[in-house]
């Protein structure tokens, strides 16, 4: 079991060697890269407290599933190509409702990061032990009671139904340093393996 400083400290090593990989504390005016050499630029701070309600303001909770059900992926990269733009401001998409898992995880962050210890992650996730490895994006947060948990809103768990189950919010309990892979429990591996 990794403990909680190891995990900072590695995720800070990470940080200073990738820093267009991890981001700790979004700014205002930071560049956040999704690929094909564009960038987000985080133009307001804000522009997610829409999604906040009481209850998640009281309980100081990331409404997960309000970011998921609120992001339209089919209509983003259509959007994107049209712009023709490097950078596009990041309140820019999140009006439209466009995204997947790299807007879906900036909005987590812009938002937890006000309440924990947070950092957003592009990384890779591989699919089925080398099927798929794909570029993804993703959420690392540190409860107050110093637990940390990798969370991966762009992909929620389903039911047999292919209805919305629950957030993808694993327990960290250690880390492959070598290969960068996060290791969580074996009832949230579901296929999934999370790289940094």
């Amino acid at each position: 079991m990794i403990s909680t400083e190891t995990l900072k400290e590695y995720l800070t090593f990470m940080m200073k060697k990738y820093p267009c990989k991890i981001h700790n504390k979004l700014q205002k005016g930071d560049l956040v890269t999704k690929s094909w050499g564009l960038n987000y630029l985080i133009d307001n701070m804000n522009i997610c407290d829409e999604l906040l309600d009481s209850e998640t303001e009281k309980r100081k909770i990331v409404p997960l599933k309000k970011i998921y059900e609120k992001m339209n992926p089919e209509k983003l990269f259509a959007y994107l190509f049209s712009q023709r733009r490097k950078i596009i401001p990041y309140s820019e998409i999140f009006n439209q409702n466009l995204g997947e898992c790299v807007e879906i995880s900036i909005a987590v962050q812009l938002l937890a990061q006000t309440k924990a210890e947070s950092y957003q992650i592009l990384g890779n996730l591989e699919l089925f032990k080398d099927l798929i490895l794909e570029d993804h994006a993703y959420n690392i947060i540190f409860t107050k009671d110093n637990k940390a948990f990798l969370i991966d809103a762009a992909n929620p768990l389903w039911n047999e139904k292919k209805e919305f189950h629950c957030n993808y919010t694993a327990p960290i309990i250690d880390i492959n340093f070598k290969e960068g892979e996060i290791i969580v429990p074996k009832e949230w591996k579901q296929g999934r393996t999370y790289l940094i």
